[in-house]
């Protein structure tokens, strides 16, 4: 550290004598030309980071409380839309069929499946194209009202393809 310092003198003390060989006009400018320097740094170095990050905030705020106030205006109608998808979502065989069904119009060959205890489907998929088996997952939980419960996705050799495993209910 003290190295850096006497690094530092030299070109100091230089700059100093330059100022000192100045006229006094001169130097009253330098000093008020430092000092509106000084301003300028302040300001784009600290008051206007933070006045953005100020406003930034507040906008997102804002954002939030208007979120919640719509969620809380619209809970009776998604709470009676998610028990009428729960209520028209296929059980037990008519689930399995329905599933087959779908994932057949996708592309995706089911290899093992079986219902589980509480409406649950436990799925494997060895070749699936992975874009056909997340929009086959997104239609299932938007259209059929199943969700998946568990989801475990493995790469193969073939670019594209995966190996999945899921339980849906």
């Amino acid at each position: 550290m003290s190295s850096s310092v006497l690094r530092l003198k030299a070109p100091l003390a230089k700059g100093q004598q330059w100022f000192q060989q100045q006229s006094p006009s001169d130097q009253q400018r330098l000093r008020w030309l430092a000092g509106v320097l000084a301003l300028v740094f302040l300001w784009v170095g600290v008051v206007n980071p933070v006045l953005t990050f100020r406003d930034r905030a507040a906008g997102a705020l804002t954002q939030a409380q208007n979120d919640l106030a719509w969620l809380n205006s619209n809970y009776g109608a998604l709470s009676a839309a998610l028990a009428q998808r729960k209520q028209a979502a296929p059980q037990g065989e008519g689930a399995l069929d329905a599933v087959a069904a779908s994932a057949q119009a996708h592309g995706l060959t089911l290899n093992r499946f079986s219902p589980e205890g509480g409406g649950r489907l436990a799925l494997s998929l060895d070749q699936a194209a992975y874009a056909s088996l997340i929009a086959w997952l997104l239609e299932l939980a938007e259209e059929r009202g199943l969700q998946v419960l568990n989801l475990s996705i493995d790469r193969t050799d073939t670019p594209g393809m995966v190996r999945a495993r899921i339980v849906l209910g």
